[in-house]
């Protein structure tokens, strides 16, 4: 069995003439934690979308968990990966816990109480330290609630992959440390692949490898 989560090879991608990403080569293995850095406007969200088959790419070849990707033409999203935006995308009139079970919900798996994803939502709150903020409805929670509830939202249908983009782009330094340190546990503790999108050093530094993209290539750093 391969040790690769994703395989990337000379992936590219433009918009009309601006080319973004070209020849875009990652192996990606599982278990592990990769941080992909960069200026913004440098296409971090959109080689993110990219290996999440939220987006298009124009040539070259992509693998997810050994199969052959593309966007539109897979069923890996949701079950196979979950996304964590820097915006939350959390719906603010459902409650913290139907947060949490959208994923289920859209999957048409069963979420009536004690059933195991629903139980696996209760306990991923817990995870997030949100147990007694489980009812209130998403526009109650501050920001560092509600990028901890998306993180449990992520990983309700237990996927091999967590693609997260800024995730504490728009937090405080003290809620964004605490996010950090979460995203790196729950990936260790879950034995899952992370890969973050990140401008920030602190982040990158916890994880087990840093990849900078620069004028649409993307090198390995190494500290």
């Amino acid at each position: 069995m391969d040790v690769f989560a994703i395989k990337a090879k000379k992936l590219k991608k433009s918009f009309d003439d601006f080319v973004v990403l070209k020849d875009i080569n990652l192996e990606i293995e599982k278990n592990r934690s990769i941080a992909i850095m960069g200026e913004s406007g440098e296409g971090k969200t959109t080689l993110l979308h990219i290996l999440g088959t939220l987006d298009s790419f124009d040539e070259g070849d992509l693998e997810i968990l050994d199969q052959k990707a593309a966007f539109s033409k897979n069923n890996f999203l949701g079950e196979k990966i979950g996304f964590i935006f820097q915006s939350y995308n959390l719906l603010e009139d459902l409650t913290l816990l139907d947060n949490v079970l959208m994923p289920a919900y859209i999957a048409r798996k069963n979420i009536k109480k004690n059933s195991p994803i629903y139980q696996r939502a209760l306990n991923l709150i817990k995870d997030v330290g949100l147990t007694s903020k489980v009812d209130l409805f998403a526009k109650n929670l501050s920001g560092g609630e509600m990028q901890r509830a998306a993180i449990a939202r992520a990983l309700v249908l237990d996927p091999d992959i967590i693609l997260a983009d800024e995730p504490s782009g728009n937090l405080d330094f003290k809620n964004s440390q605490n996010i950090h340190q979460l995203l790196i546990n729950f990936q260790k503790k879950h034995q899952k692949c992370l890969i973050v999108a990140t401008h920030d050093k602190n982040l990158a530094s916890l994880c087990d490898k840093t990849y900078l993209l620069k004028d649409g290539g993307i090198t390995q750093l190494i500290f």
